[in-house]
């Protein structure tokens, strides 16, 4: 009987000592389960529009009973939250800050919206009811205040969040996977899917990704029946790309790990005429440039991958053009080599290109441009020059980079087209009066610079063809700016050129100085 009864004295405090842990696990599972949905929100001005939510911050989270007007869109949840901790708080005594920290993707959404909103006021919120509200001054990097709590509140605050973080988050989904929709919401079949890791470099991406010959490292797909893929495991972090006759996508792999999908966006169409001259460019090739080619795909410095995408066309028998199943983004249409390989940087027309849209550039059109100024001397200790000996150059500009890679191509292509006629009417010399006035008419659209010189020459220095001073600017004719006033243009000195003594001594003897 003693025996039975020792047995079940041992057995029920075994059964007290494991059970107390086992409820206090229980206990935390529920306390997650309760925190509801963490969110991170911009508390609205009176002038900004938007969808609206009314929420109170209550007094029993340290508020004042004030309404604000907070934005429904989120910029981070608690699905972001890695980690969270207790410090005291500096603003006020006696009281508490958590400070909530986030995966390395939705640190650098916080910190670009943050950026953008500075000055502006931001809400926390659990479960739809404003737990605080703060001023931001400046951008954060990692983390955000949770400030002026109680002490007790915000040290179960921090350790719930622990707890619901200490579930194992892949952030950069390895391998990469999702769906891809098309701009209605529906599952594209056989859309191609391409995984860019950082520091990937591609030059020269022709129009379609299917006809790409993407370097090592570069992991690509298609997509199933379901508009489902599935990728094979790459370094983060990347860029995805997604495109297929319905449009084209791009999303960075933190943005998948949010939204598990990638929405194709309707392709624009870009479209015009190029002249040479006065006559239309006729059926010769034309190029269309993407202006940025680098995307930030983490949120280090340095996380980018770099697309150079450059596709080319041929014009009519009028000079027009069309490119179709154009990205949504910033182009120029130029000139491209005899060959249709490698565009021509040169009287280049802007353009934005927006999703289902067609966008119309128009290169090199004929309007009948004039530039006009005035030339000064300023700062000039040599002896003077008349104003309308000094030599003025109007050409058009090189108005984009040359890319590493094609430095050697890109130069034969530009002397080639210097060569041509076209190449040839971008170029005329300027003859200013004596009271240093100039005007030349009959300019194409497009972008141009003009240099003035002065060399040793003008200046009474015989055979020496050296540059003693002068001045450049740029300028750019449109259609409906063609009339450009320089105003007046100041020849400065070159401060690097100093006048031979000899010929300082000639000058002063016959009286030129």
């Amino acid at each position: 009987m003693k025996k039975n009864l020792f047995l079940l004295v041992v057995c029920s405090l075994l059964a007290v000592f494991v059970g107390i842990p086992g409820m206090q696990l229980a206990r935390a599972a529920e306390a997650v389960k309760d925190l509801g949905h963490f969110e991170f929100r911009w508390v609205l001005g009176a002038n900004e529009d938007g969808p609206l939510d009314e929420l109170v911050w209550g007094d029993r989270n340290g508020g004042n009973g004030k309404t604000y007007q907070v934005g429904r869109e989120s910029v981070v949840t608690d699905r972001d939250v890695s980690k969270a901790a207790v410090v005291a708080d500096e603003g006020s005594s006696g009281k508490s800050t958590v400070l909530v920290e986030f995966w390395p993707e939705a640190s650098e959404r916080l910190l670009n919206a943050t950026k953008a909103k500075l000055g502006h006021e931001c809400a926390v919120l659990i479960d739809g009811a404003i737990l605080n509200v703060n001023t931001v001054r400046g951008a954060v990097s990692n983390r955000m205040p949770i400030s002026g709590m109680e002490p007790a509140a915000a040290a179960g605050l921090a350790r719930l969040l622990n707890l619901r973080a200490t579930a194992p988050v892949n952030q950069w989904l390895n391998p990469p996977q999702g769906v891809v929709l098309d701009p209605a919401g529906q599952p594209v079949a056989g859309a191609n899917v391409v995984v860019l890791p950082s520091g990937t470099v591609i030059k020269g991406r022709t129009a379609k990704l299917s006809e790409q010959p993407f370097p090592s490292g570069v992991v690509t797909t298609k997509t199933g029946v379901d508009g489902g893929f599935k990728c094979d495991e790459v370094k983060a972090p990347y860029l995805l790309l997604a495109e297929s006759a319905e449009g084209y996508g791009e999303v960075t792999g933190g943005q998948l790990m949010t939204a598990k999908e990638i929405r194709l966006a309707p392709f624009a169409k870009v479209g015009g005429r190029v002249y040479c001259g006065k006559e239309p460019y006729r059926n010769s090739p034309v190029s269309l440039v993407a202006l940025e080619s680098k995307h930030r795909v983490g949120s280090k410095p340095g996380e980018e991958v770099e697309i150079s995408s450059q596709v080319f066309a041929k014009t009519d028998d009028e000079g027009k053009y069309l490119f179709e199943q154009v990205p949504q983004g910033a182009y120029f249409v130029c000139m491209a080599n005899a060959e249709g390989t490698v565009p021509v940087y040169s009287t280049a027309c802007e353009v934005e290109a927006r999703s289902g849209e067609s966008a119309e550039c128009v290169v090199g059109e004929p309007i009948g441009g004039s530039v006009r100024g005035t030339l000064r001397l300023v700062r000039w200790n040599l002896p003077r020059v008349a104003l309308d000996r000094i030599h003025i150059q109007l050409a058009g500009t090189v108005s984009g980079p040359l890319k590493e890679a094609m430095v050697q191509t890109a130069q034969a292509a530009w002397q080639e087209f210097r060569n041509s006629a076209c190449g040839r009417t971008q170029e005329m010399d300027i003859k200013a009066q004596p009271d240093g006035s100039f005007h030349a008419e009959g300019l194409a659209a497009g972008r141009y610079s003009l240099v003035c010189s002065v060399s040793a020459e003008d200046i009474g220095i015989t055979g020496d063809p050296r540059r003693v001073g002068g001045t450049a600017v740029s300028f750019v004719v449109k259609p409906k700016e063609k009339d450009i006033d320089l105003g007046g243009l100041a020849i400065g000195q070159d401060p690097s050129w100093k006048m031979p003594l000899t010929s300082r001594l000639w000058n002063w003897v016959s009286g030129k100085e």
